[in-house]
């Protein structure tokens, strides 16, 4: 404490930084869903007290696909999906170099996609490949190489008449996985891909180290999420 008044004040946070704080604090709790919508319901909030705070736009993509994951139909997914890109587009709009709402509409582009069915979607593959490749040109690294992982992904799911090749994928998945080797998404992604390609052991090896992964504190929901949608694997690999 300083022994005598300066004369300066302590500038007072403004609405909207507050309630982007409570939404933060809200979202490490999403492995409780009910907790997770209080979280979307704050950051959207946040983004009304300021239309400008690009940080709740981003935040608000990344949670809606955080609870899109548990939806119950594929219309539910979708519409969380598609909230989300439109937060993240504004996001785009208001910064073009702001890697992590680039990676997260990418992200929703390509988990839509999913929803809607693959091949009814191959006009998102170009979009998902000019976000993430914007995500590596500033960012390489965000979400342990996320860009890498997505594109990875993208490569083993399309079809090869449209662009598709599990060569190319298993180079991006391996590059996310060097990036972030204790990330429980490079190893179910990698997981997948072998299974997709038909590698047996080594997808056993992919599914034993997500099985005993430990992750950093903030993905530890992840992590239960994607070990208990390995098992759906487990058949196929005895």
């Amino acid at each position: 404490m300083w022994p005598f008044n300066t004369g300066w004040a302590a500038e007072p946070i403004s609405s909207a930084a507050a309630t982007l704080k409570e939404a933060d604090i809200a979202y490490q709790g999403r492995a409780d869903l009910d907790v997770a919508r209080m979280a979307l319901v704050l950051y959207q909030k946040a983004s009304v007290e300021d239309p400008a705070l690009i940080e709740a736009y981003w935040k608000i993509t990344r949670v809606t696909w955080w609870l899109a994951e548990f939806a119950a139909t594929p219309q539910a997914k979708a519409a969380f999906y598609e909230e989300g890109i439109t937060a993240a587009k504004k996001a785009v709009s208001l910064d073009p170099r702001c890697y992590q709402a680039h990676f997260w509409l990418g992200v929703n582009y390509g988990s839509l996609g999913e929803a809607k069915g693959v091949l009814k979607s191959l006009f998102l593959v170009r979009p998902i490949r000019r976000e993430m490749e914007e995500v590596n040109k500033l960012k390489p690294s965000y979400e342990d190489g996320g860009a890498s992982r997505t594109l990875g992904i993208v490569d083993y799911k399309v079809p090869r008449f449209a662009g598709g090749s599990k060569k190319r994928a298993l180079e991006e998945l391996t590059a996310a996985l060097n990036m972030g080797p204790n990330d429980p998404f490079n190893l179910y992604y990698l997981l997948e891909y072998y299974v997709t390609v038909g590698d047996k052991e080594k997808a056993k090896g992919e599914m034993a180290a997500l099985q005993s992964l430990t992750p950093p504190p903030d993905l530890v929901p992840e992590l239960k999420l994607l070990q208990e949608k390995a098992q759906a694997f487990a058949p196929r690999l005895k």
